[in-house]
């Protein structure tokens, strides 16, 4: 059952049926349902609140497109799914080119996304214009969303955003860079914190950073004994909590780096994919008192 489903019924349409048909077919090919509970509302529960464990993390012979259509079928939000069982079964066929994480459905989102697309491989790639910005995409109520390349503790933003594990060692990549710059309090005020579960982020001040806070999203540690690891729906949650925040705080502007694809070596290009497509979503329709979100290419 979708997670919106579960919370009202009167909700349902085709979008929570696509999320049922990837459940379905998850177990099939994984011999797993996408999650257990010993009760019927904790399962419920962890369908609206807990990452999804990657198919592939559980059948590791599965293709990585298959592994994409079963996670993109099980997003949290009716809005990153599969819009119709159309366009899911053009991407089931085998000529198919397209990501089946690339967006092309909504008129206005595509725009962004064509532009994008059109440079992708040159974020991915340029080694020029340190601490410029490479593309600046404006949305209509005056909020920009910026690629850039540079160093993310530099990032003069009320909030940055970091990478760890639930235990928020702050010890390495990212993170260690942060408290590098920022000093010792922040590692400090973080433990205080821990653990803090996969897909959710941990809020601490900015210490001598030009930041005044800095969110710590966790990209990896266990739930009920199984480790999560980065997935785009592990991404997209901890997105999503760092907006929540960032709301509750009034936070303008915010810097994510490419969440997870250091030490857990999660792929750059689908990080930024998801991030991307997440960010012009939430520009575009979403309510926030964001008006600066930043994606910072460090490599």
């Amino acid at each position: 059952m979708a997670p919106e489903q579960a919370e009202d019924p009167r909700s349902v349409e085709t979008r929570a049926n696509i999320y049922s048909f990837g459940a379905t077919f998850y177990h099939a090919l994984t011999g797993e349902p996408p999650f257990h509970g010993e009760t019927m509302f904790s399962v419920l529960y962890k369908h609206k609140t807990e990452p999804l464990i990657s198919p592939r993390a559980r059948r590791p012979d599965l293709s990585e497109r298959v592994n994409d259509l079963l996670e993109r079928c099980l997003a949290k939000s009716p809005a990153d799914r599969f819009q119709s069982f159309s366009e899911l079964l053009r991407h089931l066929q085998p000529a198919a080119a397209a990501s089946p994480w690339m967006i092309f459905g909504d008129k206005e989102l595509t725009a962004y996304v064509v532009r994008y697309e059109s440079r992708r491989s040159a974020y991915l790639s340029e080694r020029t214009a340190w601490e410029e910005d490479l593309d600046v995409y404006r949305f209509p109520r005056g909020q920009v969303l910026r690629i850039r390349r540079g160093d993310i503790v530099a990032q003069r933003v009320n909030a940055l955003v970091s990478s760890d594990t639930s235990y928020l060692g702050m010890d390495d990549g990212v993170s260690a860079a942060i408290v590098q710059a920022g000093g010792v309090e922040i590692v400090a005020q973080a433990r205080l914190q821990a653990p803090v579960r996969p897909g959710r982020a941990a809020v601490t001040s900015g210490g001598t950073l030009p930041a005044r806070l800095v969110f710590h999203g966790v990209t990896v540690g266990r739930v009920h004994g199984q480790v999560v690891r980065p997935s785009r729906d592990l991404i997209a949650e901890i997105m999503t909590s760092c907006f929540y925040h960032a709301d509750s705080h009034d936070v303008e502007s915010i810097a994510f780096p490419l969440l997870g694809t250091g030490a857990q070596r999660f792929p750059r290009d689908v990080c930024l994919d998801t991030m991307f497509q997440f960010l012009a979503r939430m520009l575009l329709r979403g309510l926030t008192s964001v008006k600066d979100a930043r994606i910072i290419l460090f490599d």
